[in-house]
């Protein structure tokens, strides 16, 4: 178990924590938060999770010269140091002060850092692929907010609810012009019968995912050609492969949406090429 934890009064043990009612992130969703793999001991692509939680912050009116990426870096470091953990996931959140009711009475930002241990030390292939459907009671908004990792989630709650009513492992959003957006915790990639890799572009209004990023640069830099574009869901029926991608799982194959099934080639040979990318990693 993950025993301690990191708040701006230091470090914690987690018994030793409590949440006041007044907390604006438990009473209006006003805060921020990134989700990090721990992977042989170490917070994978934490610069770019910072970045990207900076980038929110400002966007929000978060402030707080104290969340930099060296005390992030060090307060994360120590956390997993301190919680001995191989294999985990590392939660950053940040929150406004109290204050106010909708308005908020200052811009004052709050810390607060805690890891989860996970069984594996690293990423692992599903050698069961997974089973998706289709969300079509909402649309995800496409504006300022749509690239947030916000604690106001409702839509993505609501979304994998319904996979899980119905036994899919994830399920896909739309974007408010009915195209493919992102799965409930996941970014997609399908891959046409020439082998060419597609996955929504971030103008289609869906999160900026790490994994995603990471997983494009990959792929391209070992010459496969990738696409980021609208795409359609009836594509889904279209292609031969369709993975799908985050920071704790890293690549996960999909064998099927409603009764359309997949292969898993390209998608294992990008999952190897992870692999290797995490050894090096873990090798500095």
């Amino acid at each position: 178990m993950s025993n301690w934890a990191y708040t701006d009064s230091g470090f914690l043990l987690r018994s030793e924590l409590s949440l006041e009612l007044t907390n604006r992130s438990f009473s209006y969703g006003d805060g921020l938060f990134e989700s990090i793999r721990i992977a042989n001991g170490k917070a994978l692509f934490l610069d770019k999770h910072i970045a990207r939680l900076q980038a929110g912050m400002k966007i929000c009116g978060l402030e707080n010269d104290l969340i930099s990426e060296s005390k992030l870096l060090e307060v994360s470091s120590e956390l997993i140091r301190r919680n001995k953990l191989q294999g985990g996931r590392l939660k950053i959140q940040v929150y406004r002060t109290d204050g106010g009711y909708y308005k908020p009475a200052a811009d004052d930002a709050h810390l607060f850092v805690s890891t989860e241990l996970l069984a594996n030390s690293t990423f692992i292939w599903n050698n069961k692929g997974l089973q998706t459907g289709l969300y079509a009671e909402v649309k995800k908004p496409i504006n300022l907010l749509s690239g947030l990792k916000s604690n106001s989630a409702l839509l993505y709650v609501l979304a994998a609810r319904e996979a899980r009513i119905k036994a899919w492992d994830e399920i896909f959003i739309l974007n408010e012009l009915g195209s493919l957006c992102e799965g409930s915790s996941s970014s997609i990639f399908l891959v046409d019968n020439a082998g060419t890799v597609h996955t929504p572009a971030l103008s289609q209004g869906l999160l900026p995912g790490i994994m995603r990023e990471n997983i494009l640069e990959l792929m391209r830099s070992n010459g496969m050609v990738c696409v980021e574009r609208e795409i359609r869901p009836e594509e889904l029926f279209e292609v031969s492969e369709l993975f799908i991608t985050n920071a704790i799982h890293g690549i996960r194959w999909v064998v099927s949406y409603n009764d359309k099934r997949y292969f898993n080639n390209i998608g294992k040979g990008v999952f190897r090429l992870l692999q290797e990318q995490v050894l090096q990693i873990a090798s500095i």
